[in-house]
């Protein structure tokens, strides 16, 4: 069945934006859905004193023979679901390398890319006043200064040579006080029975065949054309395209398990005979409540569907900390957006999916029982609007009493659902009344500065080419 006709989709992680280009042209942000195992992001800035000429050529090569389009990615994203689906093994577009390019305010502020080029987004206009970008890297010179993050998606680190000598071969352009790498790594499930890397303890939902136009709905982007008294009647059009934002999330797994304890007390069955299985239970389904996923990867809002509970019965992920990185830890689960309720219009529920790339930093303890000495994630999402829709979600788990639309809040809400039989009490309670006072989310998260970075199409960025190339002559 063919895809429905957008005028333009950029498929990024978990969603998809449109907007009225041609697709032929789109820059793609691919990760873990489609096999994907590995990431990693080379954050550099421009020497300050560059020939934009050098920087024109730059973008040229990476535009022409690097930045994967849409075309490109729709035919690994098939490939990937109807193998997948058909039991034929490992699909053959794990082999490929997905590249893309944000860029930061200070790119558009040093080389003075103009109003109608600069994104149309009031929250990343903004950021453009700020005189650093706030990453979560120590790197020598003080605060880091980055014009662009190229980020290469594949699934064996080898893939990553090509850009490796590229960057290599124009280190002369790059300021090498200014300049970092992270990379993000998943292990794939190496057993005979299934070859296939584990999905990120929930569904993607690109790898369905509805997915796509339902995620290209969710996050619609138009090449917007706007009048405004101070273009005294002319109409101007700002390149499409979606926001990238990165930030550190420190977690508490000692406050993350007394806060298990309380929720245990709400909804232990005292009368249980087995008083050990019912304490497993209770934790479990405790688990559930702040994480919004039973132990299998089941979300507590599908967790009557049968089809969502036998599709993902086989994707346990650990909550507090996976020393393989194959499975889903707790730092992989910032919860508010985590799922969208099936059936729900994206375009008004304000809970548009987000994506959680899962990654440790600080010193790590390789011992399998205990945890790294260090607790946090590199937090990664993708967004069309930072003002209307990551900006709402960052809100959300940052204010207290709104971490957690389930056992958060100042007027300590009860829940109700359906629980799966292996979770019910021996009373077979379908049902829980639970009251959990918790003031502060900072109980169990820290929040380190992050930075916003825009993703062009690649008809915008191509447009930034032709921009440089103009400032230089005009110059």
């Amino acid at each position: 069945m063919p895809l429905k006709k957008f005028k333009e989709i950029i498929v990024t992680p978990f969603t998809a934006f449109a907007s009225a280009v041609n697709p032929e042209h789109l820059q793609c942000n691919i990760l873990k859905p489609h096999g994907r195992n590995y990431t990693r992001y080379y954050f550099r800035k421009f020497k300050d004193d560059i020939d934009t000429d050098l920087v024109k050529n730059f973008l040229h090569k990476l535009a022409t023979d690097y930045i994967s389009g849409f075309n490109h990615q729709l035919l690994l994203t098939r490939d990937y679901r109807r193998q997948l689906k058909g039991g034929l093994g490992t699909p053959t577009c794990m082999t490929d390398t997905i590249v893309s390019i944000a860029f930061s305010g200070h790119f558009y502020r040093d080389f003075n890319l103009g109003d109608d080029l600069t994104p149309n987004d009031r929250m990343f206009r903004r950021g453009l006043t700020k005189s650093e970008n706030y990453l979560p890297y120590t790197i020598r010179g003080g605060n880091p200064k980055f014009h662009f993050v190229l980020s290469v998606a594949t699934d064996k680190w080898r893939n990553c040579d090509k850009v490796n000598r590229l960057l290599n071969g124009h280190n002369n352009f790059f300021d090498d006080s200014q300049a970092a790498t992270n990379s993000v790594g998943f292990s794939p499930n190496h057993k005979k029975s299934n070859p296939l890397p584990k999905p990120f303890g929930y569904r993607d939902g690109l790898t369905e065949d509805r997915g796509i136009e339902e995620n290209a709905a969710v996050t619609l982007v138009e090449e917007t054309r706007k009048t405004t008294p101070k273009s005294k009647g002319r109409t101007r059009t700002f390149p499409a395209g979606t926001f990238m934002y990165y930030q550190n999330i420190q977690l508490n797994p000692d406050k993350f398990k007394k806060l298990i304890n309380q929720i245990v007390v709400e909804i232990i069955d005292n009368d249980a005979e087995d008083k050990t299985k019912e304490t497993k239970r209770a934790k479990s389904l405790a688990k559930a409540l702040i994480m919004g996923r039973f132990p299998e990867g089941v979300p507590i809002i599908a967790a009557d569907n049968d089809c969502h509970a036998s599709e993902l019965a086989k994707m346990p992920f650990g909550y507090t900390y996976d020393s393989a990185a194959s499975i889903c830890p707790f730092q992989a689960h910032i919860r508010k957006a985590n799922p969208r309720p099936e059936g729900s219009d994206p375009r008004t529920t304000r809970n548009a999916p987000i994506v959680r790339r899962s990654n440790y930093y600080g010193k790590l303890n390789l011992d399998n029982k205990n945890p790294p000495e260090v607790q946090g994630i590199h937090f990664v999402s993708f967004q069309n609007s930072i003002d209307v829709n990551l900006r709402s979600i960052m809100l959300r788990m940052k204010e207290p009493g709104s971490f957690d639309p389930i056992t958060y809040g100042d007027d300590s809400p009860s829940f109700n659902f359906k629980i799966p039989n292996r979770y019910l009490s021996e009373k077979k309670d379908e049902g829980h009344d639970v009251t959990v006072n918790i003031s502060k989310t900072d109980q169990l998260v820290t929040y380190k500065n992050g930075e916003f970075f825009y993703v062009p199409s690649k008809f915008a960025l191509c447009a930034y080419i032709k921009n440089l190339k103009a400032q230089k002559d005009e110059g």
